[in-house]
């Protein structure tokens, strides 16, 4: 899981869950 962390698609994908969470509120 940590080394997923680090790669930049995990990141990508964090940042749009992030995007639809704030959407969803």
């Amino acid at each position: 899981m940590v080394e997923e962390r680090g790669k930049p698609l995990a990141k990508q994908r964090d940042f749009i869950l992030k995007q639809v969470n704030q959407e969803e509120l």
